[in-house]
C-alpha cells in the first residue's frame, strides 16, 4: 500500500528506479563513461517516497524530512532540544525552529523582510538578510549572522522579537560581512567571523557589545571553539588552519597558521574534538586531521567512491561527532548524503558508509542519539509558478530547504543505506544499454552556445510532437510559451502590445530540423565551469571562448564579433564557447530600439540563427555539432520543473526533428562534449551523469542552415 498523498505513478517510478539498482554489484572494470544516473527517461517529480531530481539522480532520504525556509544552511541545537536552522534564501531569509513532541514535530519560522515585498510585514525593517552562522544563546534566544549588513542579531525564538543587535562596523572596521559563529556558553562570549576584514570579532553576549577584534591577515571561512574554550580555530578561504588564543577573550591573540603549503581547506568546515581538529576539504574530497597540542597536520583522509576513486565531487562540508560510536559525520553535498567515518579505526579513521539525506546537505548536528542535517535545496522545487505570485504581490518560495533527522544507524543498517546512496547517484554501474548508441567518430568540433535564462516552456512549450518513431510526444504546455511562435510582446500599458508574434523562429527551426530535449535541466552542482578550461588545457585540448562582459552590447553585436573572429581562427579549435546573455529579464541597459522584453529574446534568437548559419557554411561543418542551451532557467515558468530549460543540438550527425526524453542536465551535456573530444570526465558528477548519445545518427546530412529574420514589430512598434 502506498503512503497517502503519493500518486500511483510516483510510487511505481521511484521503486522502479531504485529496486533493480540496489541489488546490482559494482563492476570494478567499469569505466567512468559507463556510469549514469538512474532516472533514465523519467521526468523530475516530488513524492512522499522520494524525489526524482533534475539530471536523473534520486532522493530517498533517511528518517523524517522537515521543511524549512529556502536555503537551509547553518544549524544549532538548543539546551532544551530545539533545533534552529539559518535559511539563507534566495526568496526569503530567516530561521526555522523545530521541536519534537513525542511522535510529531512542530515547526515555526521567523522571517526577515522579504526583498521587494509590497505587503506589510512584522519583521524588523532593518533585518533583510541571513548568512550561515547561527548558535543558541539561551533556551529561547539565538544569535544569527546577517552577512553583508555586518551585524549579528539576537532573536527570541518564542516571540520573534529582536533582543540585541551588534554592528561590527565600528572604529576602524568598515564594510563587515558576518559569517560563521562560535559560542562560549560559560563566559557568554560570541565569536564572529568577519569575512571581508579577515578578523575574528569578540562579542559580549550579555551586554550585546563588541569588545575586541583580532586580525588574521587572511580571508576567513569557518570557525570552531576548542573543547576547553581557550582556543578559537578558523579556516582560511585560501587554505590553512588559524589558531587564536582566547584565554582572555577581551584580549584575543592570533598565534599561527597551520599548513601554509598545499593545505586544501578552501570551502571548508571544522570541528574540534579532544586533541583533534577535523577540517573538511570540499574541493579535494578529504578530511584533514590536525593535532591540537602539537599544532601540526597528522594526516589527510581521502573520501572516495568505489570504482570512481579518481574523481572529485563528494564535496564534504559540516562535521559532527558522536562520542558513543566514535563516528564522525560529515555532510556530502555532491552526493546528497552524510559520510560516516569511524575514528576508532587506527590510525586516524576510516570511511565506513553513507546515509542518504536531502538535496545538497550543508551542516550536521547531533543531539543525544538523533542526527539533524540541513539540506540547502530540500526536496527540490517542482514546477515554477513564481511569476504569477509575484504579479499578485505575494512573496513566493519556489525553493524550500529541509532538515533530515534520523537515529544513528547500526553498522548493518549503514551498509543498506550506503547501497541506497550508491544507487541513487548512479555509482553502481548498470548493465550496458543498447539504446545508447556510440558517438559519431566523425565529430571533431564542438560548439557550445550558452544563452540568457529562459525555461523550456517559455521558448519551446508550443512544440507538442516530434518525429520520434517510438515516443513523439513532447512534455510541453503551449499556454506558457510566451516567447514561442505565437508569443506576446507585452507593452504593459505603456505602448501597444503585439500578439501572435514569432519571437524565437530560429530556435524553433533548429528544433524542427534537428534535435532538442524536453527533459534537460540546469542545476547548481556538477559542472565546475571554472575548472573546465584548466581541465582541457592540461590534456592538450585547444579551445576558444567568446565572452564579452560589456552590457551595452546587443547579442547581434556579439554575433558579429564571433563571426569576424572565427574567420581568424585557423585551424578551428576542437571546442568553441559562445555566451549570448540577453534573456529574461533582459541583461544590460534599456534601449529605445528594444521596446519590449520580448525584443531582447528576439535579439538573442536571431544571434543564435546567424551564428549557426555561419558555422554551417564553414569547411568544418561536416565534422561539427552545435549545442544551444541556457545559463539558468529559474526566472521563467515551467510545468515540469523550475530547472528545466532549452537544449538544442544541430549538425550533420544529429537526428532530424527528434526529441530526447533522457533526464539529463548540464553535467550530462558536459559529459557528452568531453566524450566527443575524447577527454576524461571533469569530476564525479560528470563521470556519472546521463549522456545525450541518443540525439546522434549514423549518417551525415551537411545541408547549411539559413537564419530567419526577426519580426520588425518587436523593435519598431
Amino acid at each position: 500500500m502506498r503512503p497517502p498523498g503519493v500518486s500511483s505513478s510516483t510510487h511505481i517510478t521511484l521503486v522502479a528506479v531504485l529496486a533493480g539498482l540496489l541489488t546490482a554489484s559494482v563492476d570494478k572494470s567499469a569505466t567512468a563513461q559507463e556510469f549514469r544516473t538512474p532516472a533514465d527517461q523519467r521526468y523530475p517529480q516530488i513524492g512522499s517516497l522520494g524525489t526524482i531530481l533534475p539530471g536523473g539522480r534520486v532522493l530517498q532520504p533517511s528518517g523524517v524530512q522537515i521543511e524549512t525556509g529556502p536555503g537551509a544552511f547553518g544549524i544549532s541545537t538548543g539546551p532544551n532540544g530545539t533545533i534552529c536552522t539559518a535559511n539563507t534564501g534566495p526568496e526569503r531569509f530567516g530561521i526555522t525552529l523545530i521541536d519534537q513532541l513525542k511522535s510529531s514535530w512542530t515547526v515555526r519560522h521567523v522571517w526577515a523582510r522579504t526583498p521587494n515585498s509590497t505587503f506589510a510585514e512584522a519583521a524588523d525593517p532593518d533585518w533583510k538578510g541571513v548568512s550561515g552562522g547561527v548558535v543558541f544563546n539561551t533556551e529561547r534566544t539565538v544569535w544569527l549572522s546577517e552577512g553583508s549588513s555586518g551585524k549579528v542579531r539576537l532573536l527570541d525564538t518564542k516571540t520573534g522579537s529582536h533582543e540585541k543587535i551588534v554592528d561590527l562596523n565600528q572604529n576602524e572596521w568598515k564594510n563587515s560581512i558576518t559569517g560563521d559563529l562560535a559560542f562560549d556558553p560559560d563566559r557568554r562570549i560570541l565569536y564572529v567571523v568577519d569575512q571581508s576584514n579577515s578578523r575574528v570579532a569578540v562579542v559580549d553576549a550579555r551586554k550585546g557589545q563588541l569588545v575586541a577584534s583580532v586580525s588574521t591577515g587572511r580571508p576567513l571561512h569557518s570557525i570552531a571553539l576548542s573543547p576547553d574554550r581557550n582556543t578559537v580555530y578558523v579556516t582560511s578561504s585560501g587554505g590553512a588552519l588559524g589558531v587564536v588564543d582566547v584565554r582572555a577573550p577581551a584580549q584575543p591573540a592570533f598565534q599561527k597558521w597551520i599548513g601554509d603549503e598545499g593545505f586544501p581547506a578552501a570551502d571548508s568546515a571544522l570541528l574540534a574534538v579532544g586533541d583533534r581538529v577535523y577540517i573538511s576539504n570540499a574541493r579535494e574530497d578529504s578530511i584533514t586531521i590536525v593535532s591540537a597540542t602539537e599544532r601540526k597536520i597528522l594526516s589527510e583522509m581521502p573520501l572516495r567512491i568505489h570504482s570512481l576513486e579518481t574523481h572529485r565531487g563528494i564535496r564534504p562540508g559540516g562535521i559532527a561527532y558522536d562520542p558513543l560510536t566514535k563516528w564522525l559525520l560529515v555532510t556530502e553535498a555532491g552526493i546528497n548524503a552524510v559520510g560516516v567515518i569511524d575514528t576508532a579505526d587506527p590510525p586516524n579513521g576510516t570511511l565506513i558508509g553513507h546515509i542518504p539525506v536531502g538535496w545538497e546537505p550543508q551542516r550536521v548536528a547531533i543531539a543525544a542519539d538523533r542526527v539533524y542535517v540541513t539540506n540547502f535545496l530540500g526536496r527540490g522545487t517542482g514546477p515554477n509558478l513564481r511569476r504569477p505570485l509575484l504579479e499578485m504581490g505575494e512573496a513566493p518560495m519556489l525553493h524550500r530547504g529541509s532538515v533530515s533527522t534520523f537515529v544513528i544507524p547500526s553498522v548493518a543498517e549503514l551498509a543498506k543505506l550506503t547501497q541506497t546512496v550508491y544507487a541513487a547517484n548512479g555509482f553502481t554501474a548498470p548493465p550496458p544499454d543498447t539504446r545508447i548508441p556510440p558517438l559519431p567518430e566523425a565529430i571533431r568540433h564542438v560548439v557550445l552556445i550558452e544563452k540568457g535564462n529562459a525555461s523550456f516552456d517559455e521558448i519551446l512549450g508550443d512544440i507538442r510532437e516530434a518525429a520520434n518513431p517510438q515516443n513523439r510526444r513532447v512534455q510541453a504546455l503551449p499556454q506558457l510559451a510566451r516567447f514561442g511562435m505565437r508569443g506576446l510582446a507585452d507593452g504593459h500599458r505603456r505602448r501597444f502590445s503585439v500578439k501572435d508574434v514569432a519571437i524565437t523562429p530560429n530556435q524553433h527551426a533548429i528544433a524542427r530540423r534537428w534535435a532538442f530535449s524536453d527533459n534537460f535541466h540546469i542545476t547548481r552542482e556538477g559542472t565546475g565551469p571554472g575548472d573546465l578550461w584548466a581541465h582541457l588545457k592540461t590534456r592538450g585540448v585547444d579551445y576558444k571562448r567568446f565572452e564579452e562582459p560589456d552590457e551595452s552590447l546587443t547579442d547581434q553585436l556579439r554575433a558579429d564579433h564571433f563571426i569576424a573572429e572565427l574567420g581568424k581562427a585557423k585551424p578551428l579549435p576542437p571546442l568553441l564557447y559562445m555566451r549570448l546573455p540577453n534573456g529574461v529579464p533582459h541583461t544590460g541597459p534599456d534601449r529605445e530600439s528594444f521596446p519590449y522584453q520580448a525584443s531582447y529574446i528576439a535579439d538573442n534568437d536571431l544571434a543564435v540563427g546567424r551564428i549557426l548559419q555561419h558555422l554551417s557554411q564553414t569547411p568544418e561543418w561536416r565534422n561539427m555539432v552545435v549545442f544551444v542551451t541556457e545559463n539558468t532557467s529559474e526566472v521563467g515558468l515551467d510545468h515540469i520543473d523550475s530547472h528545466r530549460t532549452v537544449l538544442l543540438a544541430a549538425g550533420p550527425w544529429v537526428r532530424q526533428n527528434y526529441v530526447t526524453h533522457t533526464n539529463s542536465d548540464s553535467a550530462g551535456l558536459l559529459k557528452t562534449i568531453l566524450n566527443l573530444l575524447h577527454v576524461p570526465p571533469l569530476n564525479l558528477s560528470v563521470a556519472t551523469a546521463m549522456p545525450l548519445n541518443d540525439i546522434f545518427k549514423a549518417e551525415a546530412d551537411d545541408q547549411p542552415f539559413q537564419a530567419i529574420p526577426a519580426d520588425p514589430r518587436l523593435f519598431n512598434p
